[in-house]
């Protein structure tokens, strides 16, 4: 099989999490990585220069992996190249069980030992931490981000633009949590949450604005 070339946008932690996966993958061949750092190297990979080096289109590659954990960022890097007719592949760690129906939009990145059953949707962008289990029937919205260790209960819908730190659980019933919320790890979420909500405890109760 030949590989495909690939840049990853985002050079931190999480730029050196999804390398890993892409090697494990064996899918794509990294040419390097896209960020403002001064570091010379990730992983054993160069730093090739700022998203500039994208927008002017210095290098013959198509396929972007957007390795960049704050959300207005990912989805900013996401609608510009889109413009310029990147691709961007789904990065899925080989240890992942994916069962049967699932629909899978673009641009996403599942880590390790991962679960996802029946008839599970997930939209464009969203990272699934290491260790998360999405029951059956649950959709995952665009630009969420999944933290290790959570537990989506079946039937949940994850709006857009969504934050779970680790180690979350969403009681499996009819939930719905509108976009942009903010689950703080560990939270046990049992019923909907409004756009913009932030919760924490369990049960999983609304943060005051302020706070």
């Amino acid at each position: 099989m030949i590989k495909k070339n690939v840049i990853v946008v985002g050079a931190g932690q999480m730029g050196e999490l999804v390398s890993n996966i892409i090697l494990r993958q064996g899918k794509f061949n990294i040419l390097g990585f896209v960020d403002k750092k001064k570091t010379t190297k990730i992983n054993g990979y160069k730093i090739l220069g700022n998203d500039n080096f994208l927008y002017d289109k210095k290098i013959d590659c198509s396929h972007i992996v957007i390795a960049v954990t704050e959300f207005k960022r990912r989805l900013d890097i996401y609608k510009k190249l889109s413009k310029l007719k990147y691709k961007f592949p789904n990065i899925i760690d080989p240890s992942v069980k994916i069962d049967n129906n699932i629909r899978l939009r673009e641009g996403i990145i599942i880590g390790m030992n991962s679960v996802i059953l029946n008839r599970v949707r997930i939209g464009n962008l969203s990272i699934i931490g290491t260790s998360v289990n999405i029951l059956h029937d649950c959709t995952i919205g665009n630009n969420c981000l999944i933290g290790g260790g959570t537990l989506v209960g079946a039937n949940v819908v994850l709006k857009n633009n969504i934050y779970v730190g680790v180690g979350s659980v969403f009681a499996s019933k009819k939930i719905i949590v509108g976009n942009d919320c903010f689950v703080s790890s560990g939270s046990v979420v049992l019923k909907s949450l409004k756009h913009k909500s932030k919760v924490i405890g369990n049960p999983a109760k609304i943060i005051p604005l302020n706070e």
